[in-house]
C-alpha cells in the first residue's frame, strides 16, 4: 500500500546523489565525482567518475586511497591506482572494488570505529600528445557521511529494505503549507493544517491510488517555498511562486 510512494521516493534521492550529481575539481581542468559504497545505504561497490572539461589527454594515472587511522603516523591505507584512458569531457567510469565499504559504529561506551578516516583522490601522471608527465593533483581529504545515524529522521526501515523518506517529509510539509494558505490563520484553520490532517490528505489519494507520488526535489526549491512563506506573512508580494 505504501511501497510504490517509498520506493519513488528512494530512486528521487538515489537519482540526486548518484554518481555525476556532483563535480569536485581536483587540477588541471580535471573533475571527479565519487559514489562510495557505504553500510546500510549503499551502493556495494564505490565508483569513480572522471572527466576533463579543457584539454583531452591520452590517460591518467589515478590514486584512490582509503586512509584508517593518521596519516602522518599509523595507518593502513587501501589502496586502489588505475590508468584511465581518452579522459575527455565525456565522464569514464571505474569501480573501485579495494576500497572497503564504509561502515561506522558506535559503542554502547561512545567509542566511534570505523571503516576508514577519510579518502582521497590523487593523479600522479598524465599523458597528452605521446608525452608523459608527472603530476600531483590530489583532492581535500573527505570522510563519507553514515547518512542512517546522522538523519536518522530521514530513512525508514520496511520488510529489512531501507528507504529514504526525505521527499515524502517535504511533500507534508508542503501539503500543509498549501492548507495554510487555503484557509488562513484561524483557529479552526489551524486545525485543518495541523500535521494530522495535513498527513492524512498527503496519503489518502495514494493509498487509494487516484494519483501517484511524483518526487520534486523538494530541498532544491525549500528555500523558495521559505522565501513565499515569508512573504505572505510579512504581506508582501512573493517574487516566486511555486506551482
Amino acid at each position: 500500500m505504501f511501497l510504490p510512494t517509498l520506493k519513488a521516493a528512494h530512486r528521487a534521492w538515489l537519482g540526486h546523489r548518484a554518481l555525476g550529481s556532483i563535480w569536485e575539481p581536483i587540477g588541471a581542468g580535471i573533475e571527479f565525482s565519487a559514489h562510495l559504497a557505504r553500510d546500510p545505504e549503499g551502493p556495494e561497490i564505490s565508483q569513480l567518475a572522471l572527466r576533463s572539461l579543457g584539454r583531452k589527454y591520452d590517460s591518467a594515472v589515478v590514486v584512490v586511497e582509503a586512509v584508517r587511522g593518521d596519516s602522518d603516523g599509523d595507518a593502513v591505507v587501501f589502496d586502489e591506482t588505475r590508468i584511465v584512458s581518452g579522459l575527455d569531457k565525456n565522464p569514464r567510469v571505474i569501480a573501485l572494488p579495494s576500497i572497503p565499504t564504509y561502515r561506522l559504529n558506535i559503542t554502547e561506551a561512545g567509542h566511534i570505529t570505523e571503516t576508514y578516516s577519510f579518502l582521497r583522490v590523487r593523479i600522479t601522471s598524465l599523458a597528452e600528445g605521446g608525452i608523459t608527465r608527472a603530476v600531483n593533483l590530489r583532492s581535500m581529504a573527505f570522510t563519507p557521511l553514515d547518512q542512517p545515524l546522522a538523519q536518522p529522521h530521514l530513512w525508514k526501515w520496511i520488510n529489512s529494505e531501507l528507504f529514504h523518506i526525505g521527499e515524502i517529509l517535504w511533500a507534508k510539509e508542503e501539503t500543509r503549507e498549501r492548507l495554510r494558505d487555503k484557509f488562513g490563520e484561524t483557529v479552526f484553520a489551524r486545525l485543518i493544517w495541523s500535521k494530522p490532517v495535513a498527513t492524512f490528505v498527503f496519503w489518502m489519494p495514494l493509498v487509494l491510488r487516484s494519483r501517484k507520488f511524483k518526487p520534486r526535489i523538494h530541498e532544491e526549491h525549500s528555500h523558495l517555498r521559505k522565501l513565499t512563506r515569508r512573504n505572505k506573512d510579512e504581506g508582501s508580494t512573493p517574487y516566486t511562486q511555486l506551482d
